[in-house]
């Protein structure tokens, strides 16, 4: 499941690694569209409602639940946390393009963290937790200027704006 949840941004997040409980919101977003290899220029105005950190959970209140933390610049760059309730935790970072027009996100991972798994003292290359490179694709439909839902072909997810660190802002 959380192999593809992330972001979106999550996805937006919309990246996992490895089987949970069913959720919607994990399988890949729609088919790949192309996106510049450098970060895009700041779009419209009505664009920067999006910018900012959201945060979203999925089962946080089991022992599987995860949060993902979403930040996304004006700039067009995308840094995305999964991190699970034990404290374990995986980094995304890529490039966006938000359309506000037609209400979609697209983004492309360009590098994760941790690149290794250490287990008393052992290391281990680890495994990218979500495709790079590829561009993924989703609805963005705001509920209000705090709270937005992500949907892809197979579900949704509700991201909150936060203060940087996975909590609500007031």
């Amino acid at each position: 499941m959380i192999r593809n949840l992330l972001p979106l941004l999550g996805a937006l997040a919309l990246a996992s690694c490895g089987p949970s409980a069913p959720n919607p919101a994990a399988a890949p977003l729609s088919p790949p569209a192309q996106l510049p290899s450098h970060p895009p220029q700041p779009q419209a105005q009505s664009s920067q409602a999006l910018v900012g950190t959201w945060s979203a959970t999925v089962n946080w209140n089991l022992p599987g639940g995860i949060m993902i933390t979403t930040s996304l610049t004006a700039n067009g760059r995308i840094q995305s946390t999964t991190q699970n309730r034990m404290g374990m935790s995986f980094m995304l970072t890529g490039v966006y393009q938000f359309n506000p027009a037609q209400g979609t996100l697209s983004y492309k991972w360009q590098d994760f963290s941790p690149k290794q798994i250490c287990v008393g003292g052992n290391c281990t290359p680890a495994p990218p937790p979500a495709p790079m490179g590829v561009v993924t694709t989703s609805s963005i439909r705001f509920l209000n200027p705090n709270q937005f839902v992500a949907t892809s072909n197979d579900g949704s997810m509700t991201y909150v704006r936060t203060n940087g660190a996975g909590f609500p802002t007031p």
